[in-house]
C-alpha cells in the first residue's frame, strides 16, 4: 500500500514524485497525489492525482520524505471571532 512521503512512479506515464496526499472515494477507490520536484525555472509543479493501483513505490533513502511534526497547529490557535457590523448607508 502506498503511503504519504514515499517516492513513487506512475506505471503508465512514468511521472515521478513524492506522495503528498491520499484520498479514498465513496466506492473505495484510492487516489494518490504526487508532487514532482521543482522545475529548473523554479516554479512549483502542480500535484497529479493518480489511481493507487497504477502507482509503484520506487523509494530509496535519498528520495523518500519523512515528515516532521504531525502538529498542524489546529488546537494551538484561537478560534477566530465572527464580527458582523451593520452596513453603512450613504
Amino acid at each position: 500500500m502506498i503511503e504519504q512521503g514515499q517516492y513513487v512512479r506512475d506505471r503508465v506515464s512514468g511521472f515521478e514524485g513524492t506522495v503528498v496526499g491520499i484520498t479514498t472515494w465513496l466506492n473505495g477507490c484510492r487516489t494518490v497525489g504526487i508532487r514532482p520536484k521543482v522545475k529548473e525555472d523554479g516554479k512549483m509543479p502542480e500535484v497529479a492525482w493518480i489511481d493507487e493501483p497504477q502507482v509503484e513505490s520506487i523509494d530509496d533513502q535519498d528520495r523518500s520524505f519523512v515528515a516532521g511534526s504531525n502538529d498542524t497547529g489546529g488546537e494551538n490557535h484561537p478560534t477566530p471571532e465572527l464580527r458582523i457590523t451593520p452596513s453603512r448607508r450613504m
